[in-house]
Formats: structure tokens, sequence, C-alpha cells
């Protein structure tokens, strides 16, 4: 078939399926009021040689979700998007990596769009395309002389009221989503309310600076107004905040928006969770904005007075001591090593240690370990279980124990008695005899005596408390190898949303682990909000993130996602049950996107005199069952016999989930005991691999003299 008779060979197809339909030259319509739906287009023969263009809006409210982005990479993250936030829908592509995407919508909706965003030196905007609008569903793309291509589903094959349904609240949040996506690979073009971007920088300002010290850049922040910002300039800003000071900045955003009359707490949970990691814009583009009202970053930076100790001027190398004056007019004497370069010499690598691991990858002795979580997912339990691992040289999970020793857990939150029932209930669960641990593991609870190692005091200076070397001191008298400080910000009265004094603090911890020869593991909670897709993401923990930095590995807990339970079949009701393990960093080892897995379950103590006892969790090792676990060759044979007789028919399989009854997964579904809607992800995976097998194949057949993508047996699956 030539382009000359597309609009005459599928018009009336498109027509059928409930579709308006409108003859275009490129990309543009040709008819007069052509939004009105003339007869006139219904001229297939006058109108042969034309693209097929499909309106939008109509009785079927569509929307048409258009990424006119250049960048593949950038483009490949919004597709995900579309699919995560508002569902699989058919796929059109012009000029690739450029796409569309089509849904209809619970109400008419009009075009909105995202900023436009300069990526790789071309405009780039993601459009939501609605009523008074038509796309081109056929014919020649105008700038490549290619035709247009539905890769996947066919529009042809699909009624508007099989598409998938969004809501405008749906569209309105991708479209949040989209703009913080690709403000990661590029700039939103033009300035800024009133910002003033035209505005030569201050002197000395590095615009490309991304992270800032909290204080700098809270002062800029707050000196930037907020007098009903438009859509983009918040989303801008969120973006800048998040550059500059990661997730802890989350408080300062917060702050920032509530200026607007237009404030919407929710809404800016959701923006703030959408962003990723920030490349682009940070520290160094609120400093300008802010510079225009007045901030000024030099007041910030001001250097400590530090001059020679003797009167005299004195030659750069004959300073060997100098002294420093705080505001409280103390002195310091700082008296320097001798700086040299040293040469690296002949390096044999048989002769270099091995590096220090105590447990698994994620305890290291000398270093500092951080689990992030929110509450009740268990990692107070699982530090539990991994200090009885190794004060009685178990490996637990896939975790390797590689040095058996004593453990020491200081709990600040929990009273003694809830601290022993976990300790029970975890030992009886891992197979460890009470006295196997009796003289091995340490506990001790705030509840009794607080541990507190830093305290902040007037003209906001953390001070080390004695505690510090407390610890250093009861860990080598008892030869701990692993103390665990469970929660971390009951350690401290510092700010915790400050860089500069969660580092001071969490030194302290390393500066422990140093000291006393030991590995330290730090129990810190997650920021509000965290949820599905924060798995593995360190920038979820709470508070500054300078806590990080000083850690060499971190490592997140979350309850299964329900996007993880779809893949794997987990019923709604029982997902909870689930917790995910991610590493989030590891200085000394891989990061692998390997996620592992723990099932909660409960053990009785056997406490009660009035029957059951107290029932207390623990986490136990689990896999994630396989898309064809399960599954016998039995079953594929009889999902093969229900393919081959229902192309007997005459009405075969489809491989459009789309297709209602005539959908493949559905015969799936009936034999293998799953659900065709709450299991759809998992049957689609389970289609896929047996085509990919040979047990099935796809091909176009007509069907009521329709073309349909169809299934088909291949080679039939030889039993016995």
């Amino acid at each position: 078939m030539t382009s000359s008779t597309l609009y005459k060979s599928f018009g009336p197809t498109l027509v059928d399926q409930g579709y308006d339909i409108t003859p275009v030259v490129g990309k543009k319509p040709i008819l007069e009021a052509w939004t009105t739906r003339p007869g006139a287009a219904l001229d297939y023969t006058l109108h042969s040689d034309k693209n097929i263009g499909v309106l939008l809006g109509g009785k079927h409210n569509l929307v048409a979700v258009d990424v006119d982005v250049l960048n593949p990479f950038c483009a490949n993250d919004l597709e995900k998007l579309v699919e995560e936030e508002l569902g699989s829908a058919p796929k059109r592509i012009g000029k690739a990596p450029k796409f569309l995407m089509l849904f209809r919508c619970t109400e008419l909706q009009k075009k909105i769009r995202t900023g436009v965003y300069e990526i790789d030196g071309v405009d780039a905007a993601t459009e939501l395309l609605g009523e008074g609008q038509q796309f081109v569903a056929a014919g020649v793309h105008p700038d490549t002389g290619s035709r247009y291509v539905w890769p996947d589903d066919k529009l042809i094959d699909i009624a508007p009221e099989e598409l998938t349904e969004v809501t405008p609240d749906a569209l309105r949040r991708f479209l949040a989503m989209a703009s913080s996506v690709m403000a990661t690979y590029g700039e939103l073009k033009g300035r800024v309310s009133d910002r003033g971007l035209t505005t030569a920088p201050q002197s000395g300002l590095n615009l490309k600076e991304l992270r800032g010290k909290a204080a700098e850049v809270e002062a800029a922040v707050m000196h930037i107004p907020n007098n009903d910002e438009h859509y983009d300039d918040w989303v801008q800003t969120a973006h800048a905040v998040k550059g500059a000071m990661g997730g802890s900045g989350f408080d300062l955003f917060c702050r920032w928006s509530a200026r607007s009359a237009k404030d919407d707490p929710a809404q800016n949970e959701r923006l703030w969770q959408s962003i990723g990691q920030v490349k682009h814009i940070g520290a160094g583009s609120l400093y300008h904005w802010a510079g225009q009202y007045g901030f000024d970053l030099a007041t910030y930076r001001e250097p400590q007075h530090v001059g020679p100790r003797s009167a005299p001027a004195q030659a750069d190398n004959d300073i060997d001591e100098w002294e420093s004056v705080d505001e409280d007019g103390v002195v310091t004497v700082v008296t320097p090593n001798t700086l040299t370069a040293t040469p690296l010499g002949v390096i044999d690598p048989k002769k270099i240690p091995p590096r220090p691991w105590l447990f698994g990858d994620q305890l290291l002795t000398g270093y500092v370990t951080a689990f992030v979580a929110p509450p009740g997912v268990g990692k107070s339990t699982l530090t539990i279980q991994i200090a009885a691992a190794i004060a009685t040289g178990k490996d637990f999970a896939e975790f390797k124990c590689h040095q058996q020793g004593n453990t020491w857990i200081y709990n600040n939150e929990d009273d003694r008695d809830e601290l022993h029932r976990r300790v029970a209930a975890a030992t009886r669960h891992m197979g460890i005899k009470p006295e196997d641990i009796a003289e091995k593991m340490f506990m001790d609870t705030g509840d009794e005596r607080s541990l507190m190692v830093a305290r902040l005091v007037r003209n906001d200076a953390v001070v080390q408390t004695p505690d510090v070397e407390a610890c250093i001191a009861e860990i080598k008298r008892n030869d701990i190898k692993l103390f665990v400080v469970d929660p971390f910000a009951e350690t401290h009265t510092v700010n915790e949303n400050s860089n500069d004094h969660i580092k001071q603090v969490a030194g302290m911890f390393r500066y422990i682990a140093k000291r006393a020869g030991c590995a330290v593991l730090l129990v810190h909670h997650t920021r509000k909000g965290n949820g599905d897709g924060a798995a593995g993401d360190m920038d979820a923990a709470r508070g500054a993130g300078a806590l990080l930095g000083v850690c060499r590995v971190v490592s997140t807990m979350f309850a299964m996602s329900k996007a993880d339970a779809d893949v794997m079949g987990i019923p709604e009701d029982t997902r909870h049950l689930y917790v995910r393990f991610d590493g989030a960093k590891a200085n000394l080892s891989l990061v692998t996107s390997k996620a592992r897995w723990f099932k909660r379950e409960s053990v009785d103590l056997g406490n009660s005199m009035f029957g059951e006892g107290d029932k207390i969790g623990v986490l136990t090792p689990w896999s994630p069952p396989g898309p064809l676990d399960g599954v016998s060759p039995a079953d594929i044979r009889a999902i093969q016999i229900a393919v081959a007789k229902k192309d007997s028919d005459g009405d075969p399989y489809r491989e459009n989930v789309r297709s209602g009854d005539a959908w493949i997964g559905v015969a799936i579904a009936e034999q293998c005991g799953l659900d065709p809607t709450a299991d759809r992800k998992r049957l689609k995976t389970m289609f896929k691999i047996w085509v990919d097998n040979g047990c099935f194949e796809i091909s176009e057949a007509l069907v009521n003299r329709n073309k349909r993508t169809c299934v088909f047996v291949k080679d039939w699956v030889e039993l016995g």
C-alpha cells in the first residue's frame, strides 16, 4: 500500500472503531472548521493522498501525551514515567525518539504542557493534547520523509473505549514529574518570575555550583520572593533546592512554597518525591536569583581571622604555627605537620592487606554503616539478628560472617523488656541458644541511660560529650566487633538539617570506629512521605545528607511496593509482610541493583500462663517468585490447546491486553490460577518468555474482516 491511499484505506476502519478523523497535509489539517468534525472529512476518495489526523477530546475525551524530546535517555525516562503514572497505551513514533501515547480521560481536557527545556542545545517539552487538537495517526512525517509507526499496539486494532482511562489529577501529576525528569537533563528556558536572570552574576559566583552549605542556601532561598510563582518556576526552584541540599532540603522548599497563597503541602511532597538525582541546577542558581533581591554571598563566606603568632611578618616557609581567634576571643594555637609529597614506590598487590569486612558487604571494621528505613519495617529487628549472627559466627540471609566477635546494641528508644523480647524471638528463630550469646552480646537502652555523643551550645557550636571516649573504652574493654546505635537521631541535640552539624556528629562515630577498631552501624529514619520508588535511594534519609557522606556503606529498607507486588504476584493484603533491602552507597564495594528480600514472621515467646504468649516479629530471608514459578509443562500444553481451539473457531487470542476475554493473558490466567487484572504484568512477562522460547508466535490475521495481531501455537510442548 502506498502513502497515496492511506486515508482511503485506513480512514473507514478508524471511523468504524469510533475515532473522529480529518485529512492532514504534513501536520496541518486542511479543512475549514475541522474541529467541528465536518462531514467532508469522510470523503475518503477525495482525501486519499492525505495523512490521517485523529481528533482528540470528543465523546470519548481522548487525550494524548506528546513527548517532544530528542535526547534518547530523557525520552526513555519519560516513557517509563508515562507507564508508571498513567498506564499502558498505544504509542506512535514519528521522529524518534519523540513519541506520542493515547489515553481517554474521565473529563474533557484542554491542552496543557511543561515549560520548554534546553537539552543538548535543542528545545524539549512534554504536552498533554486534548479537545480542539489532533495528532497524525498515519501518513508521512514531514521532517523524516518516513511513515509514522505504531511499534506495539496498532491504533486500528483498538477502539477508543478500550484505551486506558486516566483522570485530570493523574495527568497534572504526571506533567509535574515530567518537568522534573527534563530538568535533570537540561535547563528551563526563559527567566524565572521576575528574578532577572539576564543580570550578570555577582563577582566570583559560579552559576554551575551544585551543592551548597545549608546556611548559605537557606539565606539565599529566603531572599527569593514567592508571589504565586508560575508553575514552571515553582518546579525549577524545587530542583535547585534539591540540587543544593539533596533530600534534606525538603523542609526549606516547603517553607518557601508556603509563602504563596496557592501552596499545597500534598503537591509539594508529590513534586519532591518525583525529583531524582539533580545534576544541572543547584546552589549557584539560587545564589544568583537571590542576588537580585539583596542577597550577597560574600557576607556568608567571610574567612575566619587567622594570622601569624609573632608580630613581625615572616616568609611563608618560616611560619610554623598560627593562632585562630573565635568570636569569644578564645585563642587556639595550631602547629601543622610538615607538608611533604610521598613517592608511590613499588606496589606489591599481594602485600596489600584485604579490606576488613566483618559481615557480608555491609559492615567493615573501622568504618561506619547506615541502615535507612521508615518506621515499622523491621530495621531494629534486622540489626538484632545481624548482631546475633556475628556473636555466634553464623551466616545470615545472603550475608557471610567474615569474623566472629562480640556485639553491642545501644537502643535509645525501647526499654529493656522490649529489647529482650526481640532478642529472644530472633535467636529462637535463628536456632541460637540463649547461653550462646549470654556473654557475647551486650545491650543497653536509653530508657535507663541515654547515649548522647554531641550537644549544641551557644554560638551554634557542636560539642563532643564524654560519651564518645566512654564508648571507645567500653568497646576496647569488651572486645566489641560491632557497635549498633539505634537510632542515630537520638544521640545528639544538634540541628538535624544542618550539614555542618551532622557532619561533625557523624565524624564522632567514625572516630569511635577507628579508635576502637570496630564496625559502627547507625540506624536512621527516612524523611516523611518516602515510600514506593525510594528503595536504594540514600537521599531518602531524614535530615542533612552529610551523614551519608561520612558513612562508607548505606543501605535502605522499605516495605514491598505495589509495583513489586504486581510483578511478583503478591496479593495486596499481604505485601506489607515483605521487606526490600537495597544497597544505596558502598565506597568499598560495588553497589548492586539486586535487592535482598525478607518476609516478616511471628515467633510466640510462650511467656503467658493463659495460652499464647507475646508474638514478636522476626525477618526471614525470602526469594521472590519467578514469573513461571508453579507453572508446569502440562500447564503450557493446556494453554496451547486452548489457543489452537480458539484459532480453529475463527476467533484467535490477541496479543493486545485491551482485547477483553480474547486477550491471551486470560487463557494463561485461567490455567494457572491467576487474576487477569491483578496479575497483568506477570501474565505479560510469562507470555513473552513463551514467545521467545518458541511455544507461541504472533502474527496478523483477519478477524471479522479487520486485521488483528493474534496468537498461534508454534512448537508444541512435549510431555513425558
